[in-house]
């Protein structure tokens, strides 16, 4: 694969008097430990110098291999893989506690109005006056299924995937 930088192979030698650094510091030249730094390959008392480039041209090469980037990437996907179905799993369970507590609050109005007209409501408009669902999503419906003076059955019917929780006189949710 190739590499997203280049290589260049050119050497640095160093100069003897560090005064012509003054003048070539903006240029190619830069003053290292009080030594000056050229691009040319030569060699001192017998040695190579190891760098490639200058400190400044080194910074500006600097950066990721394609097998790097793939490898982040990879990781990443896998990290979101995981992360997602934990989420609406989570998200799930919270809509249906919230139906459940709704259709307790019907429940609690049914309880109610019953005190107050001696029989359940047949319909969910009839508990508007006991119970307010304006701070309720749009996931759920909710309906009275049956009612008479001594039982009713409430349910709530999820508007995305048609699951239903019911709920009845006993206060029993199924």
């Amino acid at each position: 694969m190739a590499l997203l930088r280049k290589r260049r192979k050119t050497k640095l030698r160093a100069l003897t008097p560090p005064e012509k650094a003054a003048d070539k510091v903006g240029g190619k030249d830069i003053n290292v430990d009080g030594g000056l730094l050229r691009k040319r390959p030569k060699v001192l008392r017998g040695l190579m110098l190891p760098s490639a480039h200058t400190v400044r041209e080194r910074s500006s090469l600097a950066g990721f291999t394609l097998v790097e980037l793939l490898i982040v990437i990879i990781i990443v996907a896998v990290l979101v893989g995981v992360a997602v179905p934990g989420y609406y799993s989570v998200r799930s369970k919270m809509e249906d506690e919230k139906a459940k507590f709704n259709l307790t609050q019907i429940y609690n109005a049914q309880k109610a109005y019953k005190v107050d007209k001696q029989t359940y409501a047949w319909d969910i408009d009839e508990l508007r006056g006991y119970i307010d669902f304006s701070d309720d999503d749009s996931h759920w419906e909710y309906f009275v299924d049956s009612a008479d003076a001594t039982s009713f059955v409430a349910r709530a019917r999820n508007l995305t995937d048609n699951r239903i929780l019911r709920i009845n006189q006993n206060n029993d949710i199924y």
